[in-house]
């Protein structure tokens, strides 16, 4: 879930139980996040 769509509570612990039933790598990559790029 889009951290724009966290507009309450209820919308906060169903990312939570989505990151818990998808894992931490799934979440990250369905919301367009990947690993850290390292800094120059």
């Amino acid at each position: 879930m889009p951290h724009s769509k966290l507009t309450s509570r209820e919308a906060v612990l169903k990312a939570i139980q989505e990151f818990d039933r998808l894992g931490r790598e799934a979440f990250l990559a369905k919301y367009g996040f990947g690993k850290k790029k390292p800094t120059p």
